[in-house]
């Protein structure tokens, strides 16, 4: 469980993504330009905003599923549980 803001590096996902919950704060998830993802953000309470070459797409989240595809599709990123912003940005 993280209190605050929690910045995430992502530089080269596996077939199993990655898991990203418990957080009250911001959560920032950099990824690089070329991204192939499946983003899941579900049962979180603020804003969500996908700022990548190959999605833009920014909306508000109020105990909902917010599922975004980036590039071709791809790995698995789920984010689950947040109290604050999602973002996610090209490094």
């Amino acid at each position: 469980r993280v209190s605050g803001t929690a910045v995430i590096r992502v530089t080269k996902l596996d077939e199993q993504g990655v898991n990203i919950s418990n957080v009250s704060g911001k959560v920032e998830l950099l990824a690089p330009a070329d991204l192939n993802a499946n983003i899941d953000v579900n049962g979180n309470h603020g804003k969500v905003i996908i700022e990548l070459p190959h999605k833009v797409q920014q909306g508000t989240l109020n105990a909902l599923r917010f599922p975004v595809q980036v590039g071709s599709s791809g790995a698995p990123i789920s984010i689950s549980n947040i109290i604050g912003t999602v973002i996610l940005r090209q490094l």
